[in-house]
């Protein structure tokens, strides 16, 4: 018997002294899910031996490539340094083809499903198709679901278990919650929402946390109220444990504890493996590090790809630290850095650098740019926010025209720290006839959150205003279905009144519409809160105090608490944005008229270059000609919750990847005051310029150098295209 067979044996309880044949079980429909479909795109390919691409690798990178295929390798690769993909894809095929390592005995291990899907696709160009479908490539989860439904059983784990999504857990914890907290104080049952609970447990569990070891923990702490509160988590995340097992049901952290637990008890599974090859290895936590350990245990052969300076995930668990074990772990490990820079020109990597290099714990490291000094840095001070957002856009404008056709909007990124950043932004962009889009979330005016709180401020300026009506008359929940609008929307009709002349009538006790009497009360609560918020507005209150006194009455922080989990502090922080004008009308006609051109651009030709509007961490991995980075204040960078030296390090590193996504030209800006809600804060430049451009005075300069026929020239080798006509710059110029 061989030596899956005997393990499948062992699995499925037969006697491994019998010559059994068996047979291993189909892929699962999960499995098939993450796996690309190769064989029609692929099958044409041919293979290419490694003569063929080791000439198109720069010295560092041919030497990570053709790295002896024992022992472990670091590949430290910096932003922008071409190829990183490139190196891994290439390494895995010089694996296969130089020193003959069968592909079942490789396992390759993504981030994402489409960067593994895009790494098959380029090996299915070296290597084949046929040899791409039989390695263990793949993210972390889809790695650890194939040896789950292969081995499972030898840990007791039907090959039939059931992969819960968020959705799905969020039921059970719904489900087992109320009688959990039937006990405890109404504090408590507020606090504790079902979003709230299934992250403290995904965070236990990224911890290897079991419920008895966090009951272990609750043993220690002294306040009553704290205990109060892990005990009834642990309850939760006990009960919630026992209804995946009843369901044979694993959450996403389950298939990475189960895979570890797997391994650790039967490491013949992975003895085979000869090689083990990690992208991104800066963002793996903690469960994520232990199960390459196991992995790589029999063979000692670790490679990976990593870049610690751009580790901006700590609040996902990340540990940037598993670099530093890996080399205490894994010793000895050779360490190459991929440090020519193709993206961005030097004036841009020297910014960078300096920012990057005050974190004195970091692996030192550099980057050589490829592409001349270019223009320096632009470091802005305006005296409002609005003022540096109608800087920003001037300044595309200018960029635009001068750069003679070389770059337009669509070569544009403006980089924020967190979403609530954007909205003078947009509004200056707006006034300024740019087109902008929001990447990985909506505009600022299109957030749900802001939706509901205009459409409050509507009625409460216009009572009549039955699309905001329908919107809000059950946000928060109050009983009210879609059935129940319809018949308050159709007496109206009948009637000739409008919804929110029902609405009060059925505060009143009328019976016009038949409602419960718990309907009765959520209807009669929000006629309230609309008739005393119209009180406040004829009195001259401010937009401030209007969105406080319905927020405080209907109690939307808690409704943000519930229904949005971990998002519901940054949507809270656009709801405090949106309290930054006074006047009601006005602020309506603007926000109005926002919203409507973004209706119509939605509309507009999709195909249109709009420029990008984006968070840091949505952005890690791209490029532009231009970047801007706004709010480079102390509060926003290091963001204000961020105390410890690692929560400061991760910030500063953060400001790194955003200032490495340019390529051209780069300008960080900052305001001296900032409007936080409805009070105006003074602001200073972050510590990690204000530090930088004492020790490095010539670094940035105020104001963007003269954009002329060299710098265009310049320009458009860096970003690989055609020089433009000096006739048509001067005709765009003109036209400014």
């Amino acid at each position: 018997m061989d030596f899956d067979s005997t393990l499948l044996a062992e699995a499925e309880g037969l006697d491994t002294r019998e010559p059994t044949p068996t047979r291993p079980p189909s892929p699962p429909p999960e499995l098939t899910a993450l796996q690309p479909a190769l064989k029609q795109s692929t099958l044409t390919f041919g293979t290419l031996q490694p003569a063929a691409y080791l000439p198109s690798l720069n010295k560092a990178q041919r030497t990570a490539v053709t790295a002896p295929s024992t022992g472990s390798l670091q590949i430290l690769a910096g932003p922008g340094s071409a190829g990183k993909t490139k190196v891994l894809t290439t390494r895995v095929a010089y694996l296969l083809q130089q020193y003959k390592i069968e592909p079942e005995e490789l396992v390759v291990v993504t981030f994402t499903n489409k960067a593994a899907n895009e790494m098959k696709l380029r090996l299915s160009v070296i290597v084949g198709a046929a040899t791409v479908e039989k390695l263990m490539m793949g993210t972390f989860h889809s790695v650890c679901v194939r040896y789950l439904r292969k081995y499972g059983k030898l840990i007791n784990l039907p090959n039939n278990f059931i992969i819960a999504d968020r959705d799905d857990c969020l039921a059970i914890i719904k489900r087992i919650l109320p009688s959990i907290l039937s006990s405890h104080s109404d504090d408590l049952k507020k606090e504790l929402k079902p979003n709230l609970l299934l992250d403290v447990i995904s965070k236990c569990k990224s911890s290897e946390m079991s419920p008895s070891d966090y009951r272990a923990q609750q043993a220690k702490v002294e306040n009553e109220g704290a205990r109060e509160r892990m005990e009834a988590i642990w309850r939760v995340y006990e009960d919630y444990e026992a209804e995946l097992a009843k369901d044979n049901a694993l959450d996403f952290d389950d298939l990475l504890l189960r895979g570890l637990n797997l391994l650790q008890r039967f490491p013949r599974v992975v003895s085979k493996v000869k090689n083990v090859l990690i992208d991104e290895f800066q963002d793996t936590n903690g469960t994520q590090y232990s199960l390459v350990k196991l992995i790589a245990k029999a063979s000692g052969s670790l490679t990976i790809v990593g870049d610690p300076d751009q580790s901006i995930y700590g609040w996902r668990n990340a540990d940037v630290e598993n670099l530093e074990k890996m080399v205490n772990d894994f010793a000895p490990v050779q360490q190459i850095y991929l440090e020519e820079n193709y993206r961005s020109t030097g004036a841009i990597l020297g910014a960078a650098l300096a920012v990057v290099r005050q974190d004195t714990t970091r692996i030192p490291k550099s980057l050589t740019a490829t592409h001349p000094t270019g223009s320096s840095v632009v470091l802005h001070c305006a005296p409002t926010a609005f003022d540096e957002a109608s800087f920003i856009a001037a300044q595309i404008k200018h960029l635009v025209a001068h750069s003679g056709g070389l770059v337009d909007y669509g070569d544009v990124a403006v980089l924020l720290r967190y979403g609530a950043l954007s909205r003078v932004v947009e509004v200056a962009l707006q006034k300024s006839g740019i087109p902008s889009r929001m990447v990985g979330g909506h505009k600022f005016f299109e957030r749900a959150e802001v939706k509901d709180l205009l459409s409050y401020l509507q009625l409460i300026d216009n009572p009549s205003y039955t699309s905001a009506f329908t919107r809000i008359i059950n946000v928060p929940k109050r009983g009210l279905g879609e059935k129940s609008v319809k018949e308050i929307l159709g007496v109206a009709k009948k009637k000739g009144w409008t919804a929110w002349d029902v609405a009060v009538k059925l505060a009143k006790g009328s019976g016009v519409v038949g409602l419960t009497s718990a309907q009765r009360k959520g209807v009669r609560e929000f006629v309230k809160t609309v008739s005393e918020a119209r009180g406040w507005a004829e009195e001259g209150k401010s937009v401030s105090d209007l969105i406080d006194l319905v927020c405080e009455n209907v109690a939307y922080r808690a409704h943000l608490e519930k229904t949005q989990g971990p998002d519901a502090q940054e949507r809270w922080m656009n709801v405090e944005e949106l309290k930054s004008t006074n006047a009601l009308r006005t602020f309506l006609a603007v926000s109005m008229l926002a919203t409507d051109t973004e209706t119509q651009d939605a509309k507009a030709d999709k195909l249109e270059r709009k420029v990008t509007l984006s968070t840091v961490h949505a952005a890690k991995g791209l490029e532009w000609a231009v970047v801007f980075v706004p709010g480079c204040e102390n509060g926003v960078f290091p963001f204000y919750r961020s105390e410890s030296p690692n929560e400061i390090n991760e910030e500063r590193r953060l400001l790194y990847v955003a200032i490495t996504r340019a390529q051209g030209f780069c300008t960080l800006s900052h305001s001296m005051s900032r409007m936080t809600g409805a009070t105006v804060s003074k602001k200073e430049l972050t510590p990690f310029l204000s530090t930088v451009s004492k020790t490095y005075p010539t670094l940035f300069v105020k104001r963007l150098q003269k954009i002329g026929p060299t710098t265009r020239v310049e320009m458009a080798r860096v970003l690989g295209r055609p020089a433009p006509s000096e006739e048509l710059a001067l005709q765009l110029i003109q036209a400014q």
